[in-house]
């Protein structure tokens, strides 16, 4: 379609066709949508992906108490010789006005070191102890045990540091008080968790318990000693070394350090 106007003698004229088809042959024109607030959806949401952040790692099992947990300790600078061994023993006989008393000791205790930074620790002993009194009587007691610990050693500047925890145990305590029945029943309950610090020190060892103290050499030993409130079957502080030691008490406070025996002496058990 064609049309003319005529303006102040100027002539305009308009192609409509060819308007439209330059329209046609121009880029359309992007849409923009119209900015509205989003409307939440469970079924939209649900369908999404959770962020990688989103994502919780399963929970550790739960420690069923049969497992030793793991114990923060720096790992060791160097291994100490495989074993330290001790001998604990006790033997006296007292009488006083009144009555009298007594106690029999022997004990073997090993430390093993694996160079990992675990550790074993075991312990084998009878302990009895007599009381009589002209007031109450006789009394009597026999603990016999073996226990086992494991844990972890570190090495910090020379001295070493173990922390374990109680394995296996068999332990049985009897008791008798004058004419009653002999009672037998469970050992007391042991720590939970011990902590042991050791550093070396010197001691006079003899060659054998009997022999004079002149045969007795310095020799090299450790000292452990329970850091915290646990304690062992065998109290410390212990004395020991690579190889054994054999560690005698009397009745006096004096002790007694030599060579171990091959076969102790473990007190009667009889009742």
């Amino acid at each position: 379609m064609v049309r003319a106007d005529l303006r102040h003698g100027l002539v305009v004229v308009v192609v409509a066709l060819g308007a439209c088809r330059a329209q046609e042959r121009a880029p359309s024109a992007s849409v923009e949508p119209s900015v509205s607030a989003p409307v939440e959806s469970e079924d939209a949401a649900a369908e999404l992906p959770a962020p990688e952040a989103a994502v919780v790692p399963d929970a550790p099992p739960e420690d069923d108490g049969d497992a030793l947990a793991p114990i923060e300790l720096p790992a060791p600078a160097g291994a100490p010789p495989r074993s330290w061994s001790m001998q604990s023993s006790a033997s006296y006989n007292r009488h006083f006005r009144g009555g009298a008393d007594g106690e029999h000791l022997e004990a073997s205790l090993t430390i093993e070191f694996a160079p990992g930074g675990a550790v074993t620790i075991v312990e084998d002993g009878a302990h009895r102890e007599s009381r009589l009194s002209n007031r109450w009587g006789y009394r009597k007691r026999l603990r016999v045990w073996k226990t086992t610990w494991t844990g972890r050693w570190s090495d910090q500047r020379g001295r070493v540091q173990i922390v374990a925890r109680p394995r296996d145990r068999d332990c049985v305590q009897r008791e008798r008080e004058a004419d009653r029945p002999e009672q037998q029943g469970a050992c007391d309950e042991l720590a939970a968790r011990v902590e042991l610090e050791c550093e070396r020190t010197r001691e006079r060892v003899r060659p054998h318990l009997s022999d004079a103290d002149d045969k007795a050499a310095e020799t090299a030993l450790w000292s452990c000693v329970a850091s915290g409130e646990g304690q062992l079957e065998t109290r410390t502080p212990w004395r020991l070394r690579p190889g054994c030691v054999r560690v005698s008490r009397g009745v006096r406070p004096s002790v007694t350090y030599a060579a171990c025996v091959d076969d102790p002496a473990r007190p009667d058990e009889s009742f």
